[in-house]
């Protein structure tokens, strides 16, 4: 319970500590707001206790889209504390507690999955490709319980396409849970999926004492070098399946 407490409160402290300075480096430089923004997520895994492995190489493309499969929300603080990243939560997202305000100061791409919505969320992406984001998507859509891969969805990559982005595929992977192996009996506790809700999640996240996750950097492609979206969503969905 102590565990708990601790690390809500740290993390409150960390929350509005950097509520300051990204509301001053939003204004004054992006390479300082990213900065900002990738410490705050360092700082987030250090508390949380999420330990991060890395292998491969991070593109240092610029625009840059980053392909990986959904776990968990800590799945968030994983990439934003390994680079610096621009995540694509769905719109109702926004107005959550805590969370929603999160993800506005740290310069989050909201998408709102209705289809009357369609030309506002590209015409927020294009902006971010403007602007030379690392931008991330899930494209499963939705978390799942981390044994396989959900079917990509090819209309994540049609950005790619449109701008020749450079693509990079990051496999996720959760390997221990406090020290011992992360297996179907206590997968629940990391990660976030089905009908779970959040903040009892969340609480029983913050009660552990570490976890173990590995990011897989793979070889980054071009958008155009594949015949349509959806060969370049199988592609994807292939080299990060490989590693599940």
């Amino acid at each position: 319970m102590f565990r708990l407490f601790a690390r809500a409160l740290i993390s409150l402290f960390i929350l509005m500590g950097m509520l300051l300075p990204l509301t001053i480096t939003r204004k004054l430089s992006a390479h300082a707001n990213s900065t900002c923004v990738r410490l705050a997520f360092y700082l987030g895994c250090v508390v949380w206790g999420i330990r991060v492995k890395r292998t491969g190489a991070v593109s240092k493309a610029a625009p840059l889209l980053v392909i990986s499969n959904h776990f968990s929300y800590l799945d968030v603080f994983a990439l934003g504390s390994s680079m610096p990243v621009r995540f694509t939560p769905k719109s109702e997202v926004a107005s959550w507690p805590v969370i929603g305000f999160f993800c506005k100061i740290t310069g989050c791409i909201f998408i709102d999955r209705r289809p009357t919505h369609t030309l506002q969320n590209k015409n927020h992406l294009d902006e971010a490709v403007k602007e030379g984001s690392v931008i991330s998507l899930f494209p499963e859509g939705t978390t799942n319980d981390g044994t396989g891969l959900l079917p990509f969805k090819s209309s994540f990559f049609s950005i790619a396409q449109q701008h020749n982005l450079t693509v990079q595929p990051v496999s996720i992977l959760y390997t221990k849970l406090n020290g011992e192996p992360l297996i179907s009996d206590n997968r629940h506790k990391v990660g976030w999926y089905g009908d779970m809700e959040f903040f009892p999640h969340l609480i029983t996240f913050l009660r552990q004492r570490s976890v173990d996750v590995t990011l897989v950097f793979h070889d980054a492609v071009q958008g155009t070098e594949f015949a349509s979206r959806k060969a370049l969503a199988k592609y994807c969905e292939e080299v990060i399946g490989q590693n599940l």
